[in-house]
């Protein structure tokens, strides 16, 4: 006769948790009436199949050491109190899995603003550095032009030049000079190409 049936179920259950001989079968048992229960309530908030088998575990553990402990009063059904501690857990990891995402995110997104200001602020640095060989024209036309991304017609106030197409001419010079210190120096270009954006 299985001791487990009927309507003292839930005294069997905590008599048999509480004895070594019993335990095993207490716990089966608890599997048994209650793991769709359980599992119901990690499924109804957004949790797997997989999310509820470690959360049952978790549960009946609890629920194990509690009445090992005498702390389970039976105030409540063992599938009242078994949903309770579920829906706990399952929101607690819900909680700390949103705010790890949080925490995460803003983690990253900080280390992507990092990046990409070093990123930005290393290569205007090499490209300061390979326009001092440039002349003083030069280096504040192709600064303004391509780090500031002044068009023509902005930048035709800044220069003493008649024409548009005569800055055009300064600009094509200026880009040639530095194309021959980036021959000079082949490390250099990758780098400087992305300060330019070219």
């Amino acid at each position: 006769m299985n001791i487990f049936f009927g309507k003292n179920t839930d005294k069997f259950i905590l008599d048999g948790i509480k004895t070594s001989g019993g335990r095993n079968k207490a716990i089966s048992e608890v599997y048994r009436r209650y793991y769709d229960l359980m599992r119901s309530v990690v499924l109804r908030n957004s949790g797997s199949v997989e999310d509820a088998e470690d959360v049952i575990q978790e549960a009946v553990l609890v629920f194990v050491r509690m009445v090992q402990k005498d702390e389970f009063r039976g105030e409540s059904a063992i599938g009242t109190f078994l949903s309770s501690v579920v829906r706990n857990i399952w929101l607690g990891k819900m909680r700390k899995s949103q705010a790890e995402q949080i925490r995460i995110s803003k983690v990253e997104m900080e280390e992507s603003e990092y990046v990409d200001h070093f990123s930005r602020a290393e290569s205007y640095k090499t490209m300061q550095e390979v326009f001092e060989q440039l002349g003083e024209t030069c280096r504040r036309l192709l600064t303004m032009f391509y780090y500031e991304e002044m068009n023509y017609e902005d930048l035709m106030p800044h220069f003493e030049f008649e024409t548009e197409q005569a800055l055009r001419n300064k600009k094509s010079k200026c880009m040639k000079g530095l194309s021959d210190i980036i021959e000079r120096k082949p490390t250099l270009a990758k780098t400087l190409r992305e300060a330019l954006k070219i």
